[in-house]
C-alpha cells in the first residue's frame, strides 16, 4: 500500500524537454500528454443506465512547448520550422531530473517519456510583444501532434 512517506513526487520544474532535431534548445513549458478514448455506449433496455463498451478509438491531444524568445540564439528554431514545415517527423523526450546540492543536473531514474512520430501543427514566434509595456517576456511556442508516447 502506498503511503505518503514512500512517495517522492517530481516538481514541475524538474524536467528536461528535448526535441531530437533541436538538442541544444532549452524549453521551459510543456503542456502534458493527454489521450482521449471514444468508446461506444449502449443501453441494456432494462435498467435505463447507459453503459460503456470496450473497443473504440484513441486520440492523442496535441502537445505544446514554449520558451522565452532569444533573438541571438533562436535561429536553430527558425531552421527547424523550415525543415519540418512539410510534415517531416521528429521525436522528443521529457526526462525527469534532479539537482545535486551543488546545482548539477542528474537524471532521475533511467526512464524518459518518448514521443515519436511528431509533426508540427502550429508555431507562434515572438508572442506577447508590447512596446508600451516591458514587464512581460516574449515567448516562442510550438504545437505538434504525435503518434505514440511511451515511458521507457
Amino acid at each position: 500500500m502506498a503511503i505518503l512517506s514512500t512517495i517522492n513526487p517530481v516538481a514541475n520544474s524538474d524536467f528536461t524537454i528535448t526535441l531530437t532535431a533541436l538538442p541544444n534548445v532549452y524549453w521551459t513549458t510543456f503542456s502534458g500528454i493527454k489521450t482521449t478514448y471514444k468508446r461506444p455506449t449502449y443501453n441494456d433496455g432494462l435498467s435505463q443506465v447507459e453503459r460503456t463498451a470496450g473497443g473504440g478509438t484513441k486520440a492523442n491531444t496535441n502537445i505544446t512547448i514554449s520558451k522565452p524568445y532569444d533573438p541571438e540564439s533562436d535561429d536553430a528554431i527558425n531552421s527547424f520550422l523550415v525543415d519540418h514545415e512539410e510534415g517531416d517527423v521528429f521525436d522528443m523526450s521529457i526526462t525527469p531530473i534532479k539537482r545535486s546540492s551543488t546545482g548539477e543536473v542528474q537524471g532521475r531514474g533511467t526512464k524518459s517519456w518518448k514521443l515519436t512520430g511528431c509533426r508540427i501543427a502550429s508555431s507562434e514566434l515572438m508572442a506577447s510583444v508590447d512596446t508600451g509595456d516591458g514587464s512581460k517576456t516574449v515567448v516562442t511556442t510550438l504545437e505538434f501532434s504525435y503518434e505514440s508516447a511511451t515511458f521507457a
